[in-house]
């Protein structure tokens, strides 16, 4: 699993390439399903409502004709959920990608943030 740092409520991009199982792109055109999970995993929340939320070029999410992926990831996509008995300044939410197409049926991509605490000016 691929992990990135991320600091609390600020936006970010992520971005990929959708490839099938011999390396060939995967053009958004054939794609029959495509899906977010965003989840804090100590607690295993569901963050901005990103719980099988359909990313076929939606909810701040491009793919283009050669299977560039491109997530536009809000402020709201990077809370810091924090509290007890998460006393850290570091949480680590998930991502989870589901891809289907037909054919080779399709791909799942977990990609990690490590979201910091945003610490208020002159602390």
């Amino acid at each position: 699993m691929t992990i990135f740092p991320a600091i609390e409520a600020t936006k970010a991009v992520y971005a990929g390439q959708l490839v099938d199982e011999t390396g060939t792109p995967v053009p958004a055109s054939v794609l029959t399903s495509g899906v977010l999970t965003l989840y804090d995993l100590r607690s295993g929340s569901i963050i901005n409502g990103r719980n099988g939320q359909n990313i076929l070029n939606a909810n701040n999410v491009t793919i283009d004709a050669s299977g560039n992926i491109t997530w536009t990831m809000a402020p709201t996509d990077h809370p810091f959920l924090g509290g007890p008995p998460n006393p850290t300044s570091v949480e680590r939410h998930i991502a989870f990608f589901t891809f289907v197409w037909p054919g080779s049926g399709g791909l799942e991509h977990n990609v990690a943030f490590d979201v910091a605490r945003q610490r208020p000016a002159g602390t």
